[in-house]
């Protein structure tokens, strides 16, 4: 009896050992942190920097959503940089806003623009655009006689 009573107890023992040091290790661990990331690049047009522009950041797209909303929206700066700060993690669309310039890239979700994935304190950089003039119209006009006309409203 003196033997089962030690084997009993040496069971007992072991097993609130593992539970007590499951416990421990358990509660020591960090919660995960979602700290915010960024997003920056630039806009240009034939090599030269595009200052003024808008560009909005969309997304991520929500349950029941079928367009992505915009989270935020910057200017770029005279050197044509922009940059998004304390973004959050998730997949965002990058849209520069211009009637005056277009572009050959397209978002998941088709419109001009690119899609990031932003993961927790995610740093991206250099998410660059290069715009093209979405049309020109050069001439001169002129009367019927052939002479140039200032003023003239087209």
């Amino acid at each position: 009896m003196n033997n089962r009573l030690r084997y009993f107890l040496t069971s007992l023992i072991f097993v609130v050992f593992v539970c007590v040091s499951t416990f421990v290790a358990y509660s020591q661990q960090q919660p995960v942190q979602n700290s915010p990331g960024s997003i920056s690049g630039r806009l240009v047009s034939q090599q030269k920097p595009l200052s003024g522009i808008v560009v909005q950041l969309l997304g991520p797209l929500e349950p029941g959503q079928y367009k992505k909303t915009e989270v935020a929206r910057v200017v770029t700066d005279d050197a044509g940089n922009y940059s998004f700060d304390s973004v959050a993690s998730g997949k965002y669309d990058i849209v520069p806003v211009t009637g005056a310039y277009v572009f050959s890239e397209m978002t998941e979700s088709y419109q001009p623009g690119r899609t990031v994935t932003v993961a927790s304190g995610e740093r991206i950089s250099n998410i660059n655009f290069e715009l093209g003039l979405a049309a020109t119209i050069k001439g001169r006009i002129k009367d019927a006689d052939g002479n140039p006309v200032a003023s003239e409203q087209i």
